[in-house]
């Protein structure tokens, strides 16, 4: 993948399934905009923290073939999938908009 993909900030979907990948490129976290990730079908064994920088994801899919009995072990996770990655960021900004004065 190349390092320019950094630069498309605007992004709100990617599509990157099939393409062998076991590591995810350092750019792929500048694009805060990204609502959908397709990573499916690649050959990852974990998400790096920096996964967490993505805030604006609602649509993760790590679907993975011939892992289980199932078809994969990884799979599609919609709508709440940035929740536990942006929730200690929340609590921090709500702690300090409480220890702010008016």
């Amino acid at each position: 993948m190349p390092a320019e993909i950094g630069q498309l900030t605007s992004l709100t979907s990617l599509e990157i399934s099939s393409n062998q990948l076991t590591a995810l490129p350092a750019e792929l976290f500048q694009l805060t905009s990204l609502t959908s990730l397709n990573l499916s079908s690649n050959q990852l064994t974990a998400l790096p923290a920096e996964i967490g920088q993505l805030t604006s994801l609602t649509s993760l899919n790590l679907w993975q073939p011939n892992h289980d009995a199932a078809g994969g072990t990884l799979s599609t996770h919609q709508t709440d999938v940035a929740q536990p990655l942006v929730q200690p960021t929340r609590q921090r900004c709500q702690r300090k908009s409480a220890n702010s004065p008016d």
